[in-house]
């Protein structure tokens, strides 16, 4: 996957927001960044679809903040008229290695990638670099 222009972090987590933030800023992981809660990812992607006319690169949602309101907002984000699979890349975040993640649904969601919490550079170097 070629290095994002704009990724989208979908997670309640201030503290795993500002790490990212950091990391993306120190590394030059993308041009631009947003960060937005679960509860207004869809107006965000609103906005910045009317702004742009496209999708983020990559959105990375937190899935267990609630995993099945997780599942659901992917679930809504492909559904979504402005979502496009092969312009837009979805991966999870999540704080624990979780045994219990239902890696079947995984798999049908078409998820790009897992990410551990918080986010470490050599994470994001084995997806984009």
């Amino acid at each position: 996957m070629k290095i994002p222009k704009c990724i989208m972090v979908i997670d309640n987590n201030v503290t795993d927001n500002w790490i990212a933030e950091r990391i993306f800023k120190t590394y030059n992981i993308a041009s631009e960044y947003r960060f937005t809660n679960n509860e207004n990812a869809i107006d965000s992607l609103n906005d910045y679809c009317l702004i742009n006319g496209k999708f983020p690169d990559l959105l990375m949602v937190d899935i267990l903040y609630n995993r099945e309101k997780g599942f659901g907002l992917i679930d809504r984000i492909r559904n979504h008229s402005g979502y496009r699979e092969n312009e837009t890349r979805i991966a999870l975040l999540t704080s624990v290695v979780d045994y219990t993640l239902n890696y079947e649904k995984i798999g049908k969601q078409n998820i790009e990638h897992v990410f551990i919490k918080p986010l470490d550079i050599q994470q994001l170097k084995n997806l984009f670099i």
